[in-house]
Formats: C-alpha cells, structure tokens, sequence
C-alpha cells in the first residue's frame, strides 16, 4: 500500500470522528448470556442456523468511507465499458481514467462528504490521466479534487483538461470551479482517510471473515444447489453466510423466510471464500431496495476480483486486497471498498450506506518478527542480498522506515535493501491487540566485518509496455509486457494479483482490464539500487488516445472485368459470363443486382441477367488509386441487336419458268388399247435436280394437287 501521511491541516473534526470511528472499532461489550438453540429445518430448501447467539455490540466496518460511495486505495477507471453511472461519489488514492460517465446525487439522498469545505463527489490521490478524444466525467452534484494538477488547465466553462486533449472533468452545478487551485487539493485523500485505512480495513475484513457463533452472531448455512434458495434470518442479531464464490451458480434468487429480512437490527453478512475469479450475485425476492444499507459481502481473500451478473445486487462490498472489476449489467446497491477500481460493465452504482455494527471481538495477537537476508559468500568474502521480508499477521499493521525515511510495504512483501537502518513497527489493527509492540531494527552494512568487499550494484531497467492502434476501429489491442535482462536483477510478473511466466526480453500478451505489476529483487552477489517496483499499470482497450499515424500505403490500380454473353438462335442474349482479373494486391467482390456471386479470377464466372457491378478493395498497406473506383455491366436476355444465322426449317422458292407450262401430248380422238398405259410426261424442277411425272386426271383440280405433291417432293429432296 502506499504510505500517506496525515498533514497538520486536516480539519479537527475529520480527525475526531475518525479517532471515534477507530475506538467503537475496539470496544467489546459484554456478551449476553443466554445462548439460544436452533432447531434444524433442511427440508424445501430452507437454510437453517448451526447456531443462535445474542450479538455483540461492534462497529461499523465502513463507516471509515466517510460516506463516498466508492474508495479505492489505489487507481480507479471509469466507463470502460461504455456507459452506466455512479448515484454517490468516488475516491481514489491513485490517478484517475475515464471514458464519459457520470456522478449523480446519492441515491439514498444522503448529503456527499465534505472534504476542504466542500462537497466533494469525486477525490483525487494523484492526478487525472486523459486521452486525446472528448471523453468526460460530469459532477452533477458536488465538486472534484484532485490532489496533482500539474499540466492540467481549467477552460472558462470551468472544464478540468489538459493540453492536446479534447477530454475533460466538469463540475455541472453551481458554483463552477474556475481556476486551478479551486479543483487542486493536495491531501485531500490522505487527510480524509488517514494513512492507515486499508491496513484496518484489511484487518477487520479478516476478522469478520472469522466471525462464529461463539461471537455472537447466527451463522447460516447453504442447503444443496436449487433454482431459489431460502434463508431463515433471526431477527435482532447479526446473521453471517459463508459461502463460495461459485455458491449462486444456478441459483435465481433468494428468498427470506417468515417475512425477516435484512435490516438495522439484523444485519447480513456474506462471507465469500475464495482469491480470484468472477462472483455472480442472485436475486434477493421480497427485499426493498433500501436492504442494500443493511448487508455486507466481505471478500477477504480475493487479490484479483470481477462482479458480474446480471440481476441486481444489494450490499456493499469489502473487498480491500482486490483488484477489482466491476462488469455487471444491472445496478449495486451499496457502497464499495477495493484495492483497484475498474468499471467494464453497464451497471450502475447507487449510494446505500452501510449503517449497521458488526461485532467486534479483540483479539490478542502476537506480531511476526521480519524475515532478514544478509548473505556473506565465504569463497569469495562477498556480502550481499540485503532484503526485509514483512510479515503478514492478521489483525497486525506494520510500518517501514530506512534511514528514517517511510518505505511502501504491503503484507508478505520482500523490501530490497542497498544499506541503512531498517526499522519495522508493529501496530494493533481494528478489533486486535499486541502482546507486544517492540519494533525490530537492522542496520546493512556491505562492509561490515564479517565480509571484506565491494558491493556490486544493479539498477533495475523499465518494462516496455505494448499496445497497438487498430487504425479501422479506432480501439487499442496486441498488449504485451517486455520484462527486461538485467545483469544481478531477478524479475517477476504478476496480472491480476497472479504470477505469469516470461522470457526476459519478449513480450508478454496481457489481456486488458487487469493490473500488471513487474518487481525486481537483487540476484546473488547484487543488491538493488533503485525502486524494486518497476512497473504498475492497467490496460484499456477503449482508452482515448487512439490516433496512430496511420502507415504510408503503396497505390495499386484495379482493372475492369471482361464481359461475354451468347446470342440463341430465337433472337435471345444468354450465357452471361464476366471475367475477373488478378490484380496483385487488390481484391474484388462481383454483385448483381445486390447478390454477391462466387467467382475465381482469371476464369469467366456464370452470372444471371442485370446489372453486375464489380468492386475493389486494396490489400493490407496498399490503397487503390481511386478509393471510388467500379466497373459494371447491365446483361438482358431480350436486349436489342441478337440476329444470328438460323437453321430453323423453312420452304424454299422455287423459281418458275414464265413460258407457258407445258401441255400433256394426250390424243383425245384414239382411246388407249386394253390393258395399256398412257405415257405421261415428266416435268424438271429448276434448281433441284429432281424430275416429277404429271398425272393427268381429267380435272384441273387433279393437275393442282398433282403439282403440290411434286413440290413437296422436291423440297424433301433438297433437305436430304
């Protein structure tokens, strides 16, 4: 965490609430007496209690928010995801980022908090991060601080921006914030908070994390998995369910038995085991939406944390060693304490207080002593590999200080150390108290007498961070980590709270939305020089500032098609074809009359009647010569202009003599002997090579027919 100290002008009644915050935090009241048994009702779905006890008089584990609806120890990101709201207020002990979103009045139409004066819906612990579009944060409330306003300008609408940014934080109400100095405020957070929060808030998150009957509360427990559950609660105590991340899977809803529901006097506690991973919430049936004042879901374990789902979700949320991802589709109703705050999801944020006392239970504990490493190389007298490690004791806070000077530490964290004075310091946290509060010291000397020797110093180099600009989408992607090599440095990695493997040198692919956090420790035979944190970032694939250059494209030339169609010997265009050519780094797309057709370039490709349109598009790093260009064909089948030679079957013209036609040699006075045949003449077609014989029949009707068949005659010749 980072170490913040509290400064003379924080305001004296801050600091008096606070004290009085931290002292009901370790009251214990006597325990009533009597301890009621439950009775045991698994049947239909009903939850039963293990046990029923009176509940202690306590604290309220989040009245250390000072009423902001969100406090998150380190950075917070809001709109990622492209919308929703927070109907309350936020503060973030690190930087700030944003896409547009909004802080509206609180929703339970409590006051905001008051920090330097004023009501204050948004609190900076470090400065505001912007992008180069005109992404925004509107104040619809109250005002905003922001602790680093170093290159930062106020417009004269009172908009909070920086130069080459269209982006901006606005305050929308009455007074504006005109200058600088009205949105800076220093120690806005530390004062606020102090330097201790998250160290307690951690310590009573564990405590309560191990609540049991024995301290006073109902404990509940889970009957097997169904569509809705139900859970029977005491009235007038405070009611704890342990459960596992994964305990509503399946699950609808939950249902309260009796007509008792969360409230002032009988408070829900949801304890959720587990370190990473996505919570789905479940529907809470027959609960007004005020319950959210009157249950806590506490996530004490979780280092990586991501709330989804798409019902709403009553409680506030403990979660002060997470890094957390708030992705879900419907409002929370409650307030929220995280150790990073990222908002991917639609879902509002509404502003419900926590209000009821938790029991607290001091406990005695015993502080760990620090972990040392002073290692002395006996072959070649070297000495070396200074380091501290922290303890991690719940209900325990320690500080760090080298040469007198405050050092950041976190539980289980190893401190590389060139040389000084080490000094540990424990304190009680929340509900705890030392059997002892001696502190521990160690001075590193690299010429102590025990080893005769130079020190041989390695400075930590930067960690490269990679994130691409999609030029057609206008969103950042392909991000990697490049951890350096570095001679007598040992590095590690960690994305979303879990160690990640890596080869020094290569990127590493992360995914957006999680915390990378590179280290250095010294290797043998160095120690460090320079800060062993090397790298803390978060990346965004929506984040502002997507305006690469776009690269120097190379001019291509698309070429026409070819077109062909056949004439059908009744006249009628068929066949449409239209040849695509291969142009080398262009590709085309072949449409008619809005129907994409499949075609193989170089080859003609079938095409129905209308209008083919052909289309280009240029290759990666190329661009056509004319961004408009197109090519296209109209093909009817009954167009004008088809008069092909025909075969079709047609009776020829026979050309006639004009003389007289001839006259049959008939006697007409000497009849033919018996038996005998009157010879008859025969007639040559012109131009057919075909010679018929005239029957005489006496009748000039005979002689017609007789020519009609000779011509059939002749016609049939021809064709064969």
């Amino acid at each position: 965490m980072s170490v913040f100290r509290r400064t003379p002008s924080a305001p004296a009644h801050r600091a008096r609430t606070r004290a009085a915050h931290r002292e009901r935090g370790r009251l214990v009241l006597p325990m009533l007496a009597a301890t009621l048994s439950a009775t045991v009702l698994l049947s239909g779905g009903i939850v039963a209690l293990e046990t029923v006890g009176a509940s202690a008089t306590g604290s309220n584990p989040l009245a250390a928010l000072e009423n902001f609806t969100v406090v998150v120890e380190h950075d917070a990101a809001l709109g990622l995801g492209g919308g929703g709201e927070i109907e309350g207020s936020l503060a973030a002990g690190g930087d700030l980022s944003f896409r547009n979103y909004n802080l509206n009045a609180n929703k339970d139409q409590s006051p905001l908090p008051v920090v330097d004066g004023v009501a204050t819906q948004l609190l900076v612990g470090g400065t505001v991060q912007y992008g180069n579009d005109s992404s925004k944060v509107d104040l619809n409330t109250g005002a905003g601080l922001v602790a680093n306003t170093s290159g930062l300008s106020v417009s004269a609408d009172g908009r909070l921006q920086k130069a080459g940014s269209n982006g901006y934080v606005l305050k929308q109400t009455s007074p504006k914030q005109s200058t600088v100095a009205a949105w800076t405020s220093a120690n806005g957070y530390s004062s606020t908070f102090g330097s201790t929060l998250f160290d307690d808030l951690r310590a009573r998150s564990a405590q309560i994390a191990a609540l049991t009957a024995a301290d006073g509360v109902a404990v509940v427990t889970t009957p097997s998995s169904a569509s809705e559950i139900t859970v029977t609660l005491t009235a007038g105590t405070t009611n704890v369910w342990n459960i596992g991340r994964t305990a509503f899977a399946g699950v609808n809803a939950v249902n309260f038995a009796n007509g008792v529901t969360p409230s002032a006097g009988t408070p829900l506690i949801i304890n959720v085991a587990g370190t990473s991973g996505t919570f789905e919430s479940a529907r809470f049936n027959g609960a007004g939406e005020g319950v959210g004042k009157y249950v806590l879901w506490n996530f004490s374990g979780f280092d990586a944390l991501t709330l989804g789902g798409s019902t709403e979700m009553y409680g506030s949320v403990l979660a002060p060693n997470a890094a957390l991802t708030y992705d879900r589709g419907n409002p929370l109703r409650g307030q929220i304490a995280a150790k990073s705050f990222s908002i991917t999801g639609n879902g509002e944020i509404h502003h419900y207080a926590f209000t009821p006392e938790v029991p607290t239970t001091v406990k005695t504990v015993s502080p760990e002593a620090p972990v040392y490493t002073d290692r002395c190389d006996a072959t070649t007298g070297l000495r070396g590999d200074f380091s501290l490690t922290i303890p991690s004791t719940a209900g325990v806070v320690y500080s760090l200080t080298l040469d007198g000077a405050p050092v950041t530490t976190e539980p289980g964290r190893t401190i590389s150390i060139a040389s000084g004075t080490a000094v540990l310091t424990a304190t009680a946290a929340a509900g705890s108290t030392l059997s002892s509060s001696t502190p521990w010291s160690r001075t590193f000397d690299p010429e102590g007498a025990d080893c005769d020797r130079a020190l041989v110093e390695a400075t930590p180099a930067a960690a490269l961070t990679t994130d691409r600009c999609d030029p057609s989408s206008g969103l950042y992607g392909g991000f990697a980590v490049t951890v350096p090599s570095t001679t007598g440095i040992v590095y590690a990695l960690t994305v979303g709270g879990s160690p990640v493997a890596f080869t020094a040198g290569s990127p590493t692919s992360v995914a957006a939305g999680q915390e990378v956090v590179v280290t250095a420790t010294a290797a043998a035979g160095y120690v460090l020089k320079g800060d062993p944190e090397v790298l803390r970032h978060v990346f965004d694939a929506e984040a502002a500032g997507c305006d690469r250059d776009l690269p120097t494209l190379a001019l291509v030339d698309p070429q026409a098609g070819t077109a062909a169609q056949v004439c059908t010997p009744g006249g009628d265009w068929s066949g449409f074809t239209v040849l695509v050519p291969a142009t080398e780094h262009v590709t085309y797309t072949l449409v008619v009359d809005g129907r994409v057709v499949p075609f193989t370039t170089g080859a003609p490709a079938s095409v129905p009647a209308g209008t083919a349109v052909l289309t280009a598009a240029a290759g990666t790093g190329y661009a056509l010569s004319d961004p408009a260009w197109s090519w296209s064909r109209t093909f009817a089948a009954d167009a004008e202009g088809c008069a092909p030679e025909t075969d079709d079957p047609q009776l020829p013209t026979l050309p006639l003599p004009e003389e007289e036609p001839p006259t049959l040699p008939l006697p007409e006075d000497e009849p033919l002997p018996s038996g005998a045949v009157a010879e008859l003449p025969t007639l040559a077609l012109p131009g057919t090579g075909a010679n018929v014989t005239l029957w005489a029949a006496g009748s000039t009707g005979v002689l017609a027919l007789g020519l009609i068949l000779a011509l059939g005659a002749a016609w049939r010749a021809r064709r064969g």
